[in-house]
């Protein structure tokens, strides 16, 4: 096929793509109920808290910053994956073992952000690396609640509102 049919044809495919999709409608998100309604009251609560605890704690916590032997200088733990170029499977296999939450104790996490005079508590319940510390109906089981039927995020959240 010379040059110029080829051209033509990756130009009819492009054009045939692009009006597609062009003819599918989406729906705006509409979020939560109420949600709009109640924005301002949400923020300026948040204005007036100031002070609280992010937690950033998953999957890649187990691997102490090294992998198969390696430690790796970067100072976020949380792209070990991707660094060491680990596919999921193999990455779940090693570290899900691991990650236990043994030794997690949400009463212990609440104390802490109260005796600090913090207001709020904010969980990152998935990283990047698809791995949840809560249980789901997610049909990809391997990165679901991977403490071994630990419940971390409900306890936590369970624990801080009280």
């Amino acid at each position: 096929m010379n040059l110029i049919k080829k051209i033509s044809l990756i130009g009819i495919l492009a054009t045939a793509t692009l009006s597609t999709s062009a003819q599918e409608t989406s729906v705006p998100y509409e979020g939560v109920s109420g949600w709009a309604e109640t924005k301002d009251k949400r923020m300026e609560w948040f204005r007036e808290a100031r002070f609280g605890l992010f937690i950033h704690w998953g999957l890649y916590s187990a691997a102490a910053g090294s992998w198969d032997g390696k430690q790796y200088p970067q100072h976020y733990a949380e792209w070990i994956q991707a660094w060491a170029k680990v596919p999921s499977k193999s990455y779940a296999e090693v570290l899900k073992p691991k990650f236990t939450a043994a030794k997690f104790n949400a009463d212990e996490w609440a104390s802490l952000a109260d005796e600090a005079g913090m207001k709020y508590m904010i969980i990152t319940s998935r990283h990047h690396e698809g791995f949840s510390i809560f249980n789901s109906q997610e049909p990809f089981a391997q990165k679901n609640n991977v403490t071994g039927g630990t419940n971390t995020l409900k306890d936590a959240t369970y624990t801080a509102r009280s």
